[in-house]
C-alpha cells in the first residue's frame, strides 16, 4: 500500500495553480490513501482558504484524504467571532466533512492491517535545543515571547523603558533582532496555554495509538503529525539564534516514550518545519540488531531506564520488522513537496 503525506500548503499563499500541478505530481504516484498534514490555508484570510485547499485535493481524488489541521489552520484575525477553539473543535471537522475527506484527529483510519494514527499535537516547547540561548528558560518564558511584534509593541516596551521577564532580558529587544517570534501569539485566541492544549491534544492521541498498537488486527502503524513528534525530525541549528529560539515551538516531544512503546510503528512522519529531514528512529520493543546494538550504547541505555521509570510496557501482538523511519515533509510556501510510503503490509 502506498500512503502519500503532505503538509504545510498554506493556500492562497500556495496559489491553485501551483497546487492543482502538484495534485497532478501526486498522482503519478498512484497513492492509495492521501494524509494532509495540517497548514491547508491561511485561516486568517478567512476559513473558506482551509475549505478551498482541500476540496482541490478531494475533487481530484477517489481515495480516502486524511486531514489533520495544523497552526496555520487555526488563527484568527483580532476582529472575528469565531476563535481558534472554535475553529478546533467544530468548523474544521465539519469543513473536512463537508468536502468529503476525513477528519484524522477524533479517530484512527485502518485500512486492512495498516492504522493511520494522527494529530496536531500543538507544540509544548520540549522540542527546545539543549544547548546555545534556548536552555534553561522556564514555559512560562516562551509563553510570554511568543511573537517578536507584540514583544516589542505591547510587552517588552512600556512608557519606553524596557521590562523584563524574571529578572532575564527579552533576547528580541536586548539582541537588536527583529524576526523572532512567531505570529502565534497574536493569531491564536480563545486557546488554553500552549502546554495545556498541546496535553490535552497529545492526551488522545496517546490513547489511539495504544487502541492501534493493542489491535490483533492492526501489524503496522504510520504516525502522522503536523508538529514533529521525536527529536529525528526536529532541525537543529543552535548557532543560528533565530532559529534556536524559535525550537520551542518546532515540536511536541513529551509523548516520545509512548512512541517508543509501540513496536509496530514503521513510519513517522510531520510536517510544520518547512525542513526536509529523514532519521532512524531507534524503538523500544527490543527486536532487531539495529535496537540491540543502540541499546548497547550509554544513550540507548538511558532510553531504556526512561521508559521502566515511566512504567510503559506497552505491547501488541506484532513487531514491524523493519527499521522505523522518522520523517519531517521540506514543504515550504510556495514549494509543496510530499512523502511517499511504502507500507510493508
Amino acid at each position: 500500500m502506498k500512503i502519500i503525506f503532505t503538509a504545510d500548503l498554506h493556500y492562497p499563499t500556495t496559489d491553485s495553480a501551483t497546487l492543482i500541478r502538484f495534485v497532478e505530481k501526486i498522482k503519478a504516484e498512484k497513492p492509495d490513501i492521501l494524509v494532509l498534514g495540517g497548514d491547508l490555508g491561511e485561516s486568517l484570510r478567512g476559513t473558506k482558504n482551509f475549505l478551498i485547499c482541500l476540496e482541490i485535493f478531494t475533487s481530484r481524488f477517489d481515495i480516502p484524504v486524511l486531514v489533520i489541521a495544523g497552526n496555520h489552520d487555526l488563527w484568527r484575525p483580532e476582529e472575528s467571532s469565531i476563535n481558534s477553539l472554535h475553529l478546533w473543535k467544530t468548523l474544521l471537522p465539519s469543513l473536512t466533512e463537508r468536502a468529503g475527506a476525513i477528519w484524522l484527529e477524533g479517530a484512527n483510519y485502518y485500512a486492512g492491517s495498516i492504522a493511520i494514527v494522527g494529530s496536531y499535537l500543538h507544540y509544548d516547547y520540549s522540542a527546545a535545543d539543549n544547548v546555545g540561548p534556548a536552555v534553561g528558560l522556564a514555559p512560562e518564558y516562551w509563553d510570554f515571547h511568543k511573537m517578536t511584534s507584540e514583544c516589542i509593541n505591547r510587552r517588552c516596551t512600556k512608557f519606553g523603558k524596557k521590562i523584563k521577564y524574571d529578572n532575564k532580558p527579552c533576547p528580541v529587544c536586548d539582541s537588536g533582532m527583529g524576526s523572532f517570534g512567531n505570529n502565534d501569539g497574536r493569531f491564536l485566541r480563545g486557546l488554553p496555554s500552549d502546554v495545556e492544549f498541546a496535553r490535552e491534544i497529545g492526551d488522545s492521541f496517546k490513547a489511539r495509538l495504544e487502541e492501534a498498537q493493542l489491535s490483533p488486527d492492526t501489524k503496522e502503524i504510520i504516525v502522522a503529525t503536523h508538529v514533529p513528534i521525536v527529536d529525528e525530525q526536529v532541525t537543529r541549528n543552535p548557532h543560528d539564534y533565530e532559529w534556536a529560539m524559535g525550537t520551542p515551538y518546532l515540536g511536541c516531544l513529551s509523548y516520545d516514550h509512548w512512541i517508543d512503546a509501540c513496536s509496530k510503528i514503521s513510519h513517522l512522519v510531520c510536517g510544520h518545519n518547512h525542513r526536509y529531514k529523514e532519521d532512524v528512529f531507534y524503538r523500544g520493543d527490543g527486536s532487531g540488531q539495529a535496537w540491540q546494538a543502540f541499546m548497547a550504547s550509554t544513550l540507548g541505555r538511558e532510553k531504556n531506564a526512561a521508559l521502566r521509570d515511566a512504567g510503559i510496557t506497552m505491547k501488541g501482538n506484532e513487531v514491524f520488522s523493519g527499521t522505523p523511519r522518522a520523517i519531517c515533509c521540506g514543504a515550504d510556501y510556495r514549494k509543496p513537496e510530499f512523502v511517499a510510503i511504502e507500507t510493508k503490509f
